[in-house]
């Protein structure tokens, strides 16, 4: 299973693609290409991957590790190839580079190939 990674600084036009990509879930879907919604108990808006980010940023890779797990649950049970993810906080990885070696080890541990694709 491929993932793909979306990010970008603020005022980027991220927040307005992920409201499209979450509008249009179900096209998605029907186009192999899963965007996942956010956990429940998650403090972000359901349009976006912001949860995952600051657990990753945190490093709390436990907490990371289970959202990847249901996330490629959910893409094998819609029959799903793909993975979408975005996030803001993507671009605070520089900030704490060890938080993103270990975010990159979790995400090989699921897909493959894995694309990052960031504005700046």
């Amino acid at each position: 299973m491929r993932a793909i990674i979306h990010g970008g600084l603020y005022r980027t036009g991220t927040t307005s693609l992920q409201a499209v990509l979450s509008h249009n879930r179900p096209l998605l879907r029907q186009a192999g290409i899963l965007y996942p919604g956010t956990p429940a108990s998650a403090s972000f808006p359901d349009t976006q991957h912001s949860h995952l980010f600051s657990k990753a940023l945190g490093r709390d890779t436990a907490a990371c590790e289970n959202y990847l797990a249901e996330i490629c649950d959910a893409a094998k049970a819609a029959r799903c190839a793909t993975v979408l993810l975005s996030s803001e906080l993507g671009s605070s990885f520089p900030e704490v580079p060890e938080s993103f070696a270990e975010f990159l080890a979790l995400l090989r541990r699921h897909f493959d190939p894995i694309r990052f694709h960031f504005v700046l």
